[in-house]
């Protein structure tokens, strides 16, 4: 049994960690990479060894339904992502907190 000081102990650590988690702001689960590629036409700037290739691509890649599912992002959308995916990263301390 749990002494009220051990109780009222868990309820501001409860609240805090709630705090914390309401603070993170936007998330979304996945991660962002980008990707560079060769077209393989010979003249190209990408033939040459030392060139990276055309890109980036934005590419967001999550789990969907229990498949893995990766999203071409647009330029226009390219903020949204990385910011929900660095909360994510953010709030990995709330979450584990959390399940304690």
């Amino acid at each position: 049994m749990l002494s009220e000081t051990q109780i009222s102990t868990l309820e501001r650590r409860r609240a805090q960690v709630l705090s914390e988690i309401a603070s993170v702001g936007e998330m979304r689960a996945g991660s962002l990479t980008a990707r560079f590629r060769r077209c393989g036409k010979a003249g190209c700037h990408c033939a040459r060894p030392d060139d990276p290739g055309h890109g980036p691509v934005l590419l967001l890649t999550r789990h969907e339904n229990g498949r893995t599912v990766t999203r071409i992002i647009r330029r226009t959308r390219k903020r949204t992502p990385g910011r929900g995916s660095r909360n994510i990263g953010a709030s990995g301390g709330c979450r584990r907190s959390w399940r304690r």
